[in-house]
């Protein structure tokens, strides 16, 4: 064989390993992400069977978001969940992400004490962007806007679970 020749056998396959090592990860089809920071919010992110979506859900469904309240005057504590308006993924800067600001006109607003369970509805927005690193683990941030119940810009980082 030529110098040429195994050369050139070389140069391809380094330009096949390159093109592997930098291709954008998807996360992993059918797979819920989730992350919680106690006292303060939780996101849960389910991907689709094709793993370039991320699936819409209500409260507490698929994909979610809920928030704990600050004390009310009265000592009641609440929690806001809302559901997700799912996302499509999009390739950008060599990895996949989404960004998606929505509102839902009859969110969740469950007491949690002093009587558990008594729900009602408010309008909420929500602002939720993710960037998957890698097939097990998304990383983003949310914001919700609601009476009564506010979270600032907060950053997660979602796990496969």
């Amino acid at each position: 064989m030529s110098f040429r020749r195994v050369a050139g056998v070389v140069w391809a396959l380094a330009l096949t390993f390159c093109a592997v090592a930098i291709a954008a990860a998807l996360p992993k089809a059918h797979t819920q992400y989730f992350y919680i920071k106690h006292g303060a919010f939780s996101i849960t992110l389910t991907s689709s069977s094709s793993s370039k979506q991320i699936i819409a859900g209500k409260p507490m469904g698929a994909s979610a978001v809920l928030v704990v309240c600050p004390k009310t005057s009265t000592g009641a504590v609440n929690e806001l969940q809302l559901g997700f308006s799912g996302a499509k993924l999009k390739q950008s800067h060599g990895h996949y992400g989404f960004g998606v600001t929505y509102t839902e006109h009859s969110a969740d607003m469950v007491t949690i004490t002093p009587v558990f369970g008594h729900i009602t509805h408010v309008r909420a927005s929500a602002s939720v962007t993710g960037t998957v690193k890698n097939s097990k683990l998304i990383q983003g941030t949310v914001s919700v806007t609601a009476t009564g119940c506010s979270l600032p810009k907060s950053t997660y980082k979602a796990a496969h679970s």
